[in-house]
């Protein structure tokens, strides 16, 4: 495992981390064939505006994990 998956590991572990799953927060998304991009507006309690844009008191992370991975994981199977 990198270093940068074993320090993201451990910062998950810690106290005050939350969880929302991007899937059932979604308001719009749409393709931007243009620029080979997805955007996505989703809704969230966990900030406030200030912090969504700045990150001075929470900092939010988007990780995106391959659906048998996450899968596996919630089943116990993750190594």
């Amino acid at each position: 495992m990198s270093n940068v998956a074993v320090q993201l590991t451990k910062m998950l572990s810690k106290d005050g981390v939350r969880y929302q799953l991007l899937s059932s927060s979604v308001i719009v998304a749409k393709d931007k064939l243009n620029e080979g991009t997805t955007e996505i507006t989703f809704g969230t309690k966990a900030v406030n505006f200030v912090d969504a844009i700045e990150a001075k008191n929470t900092v939010g992370i988007i990780l995106w994990i391959s659906r048998e991975t996450y899968d596996n994981f919630l089943k116990g199977g993750a190594k």
